[in-house]
């Protein structure tokens, strides 16, 4: 994003956002562009995505599973998937703007505890993530209690930039096995 031009970017953005929200989805800012807009002000440099978080109905991983496979499927049939980058089913891939990736990651509230693929399992109240609130940038979504959901995906240690920082991938499949299983 350094040399970019992030306008483009931020339209196609707030354009899926809107679009999900007309099929009934609430959609925040997520992992790497909600620590950008929070930490930085603005899209973090040396990324090359977009990630966003879609709030499903489900309550359970199981039901997760389903509704995010049910999702997955409208959002080929609107056009709004991008198949070939797609590799799995636990990440959807919605179509680049620009050369940059769009990524949507599965959320849902079961029992008032907020999950997240790959990051938040269950650590944070809903009233922590709900009522949606809007970044300062451009008035995204963003979690209540953001930096709450940052220090889960990056550690207490998340407002200054760490170069080694490596995300514990094997640990969050292990924990969200319920949800992968169910989507494999």
């Amino acid at each position: 994003f350094e040399e970019m031009d992030h306008q483009p970017v931020w339209f196609q953005i707030n354009s899926h956002i809107e679009t999900l929200k007309q099929a009934g989805y609430q959609v925040f800012l997520n992992s790497g562009t909600l620590l950008g807009v929070i930490r930085d002000g603005q899209l973090i440099a040396h990324d090359n995505d977009v990630d966003l978080a879609v709030i499903l109905q489900a309550q359970n991983p199981k039901d997760a599973a389903a509704e995010w496979l049910a999702l997955g499927s409208l959002l080929a049939d609107t056009g709004m998937l991008d198949e070939e980058q797609t590799d799995g089913q636990e990440i959807y891939k919605l179509p680049a703007v620009n050369g940059v990736q769009i990524d949507l990651f599965p959320c849902w509230i079961q029992d008032s505890r907020v999950f997240v693929y790959p990051h938040t399992f269950g650590e944070m109240d809903e009233a922590e993530l709900l009522p949606l609130t809007h970044c300062k940038l451009h008035g995204n979504p963003i979690p209540k209690n953001a930096e709450k959901m940052l220090a889960l995906n990056y550690g207490e240690g998340w407002k200054k930039p760490d170069p080694h920082f490596v995300f514990q991938w094997r640990a969050a499949k292990q924990r969200f096995s319920t949800f992968l299983s169910g989507v494999a």
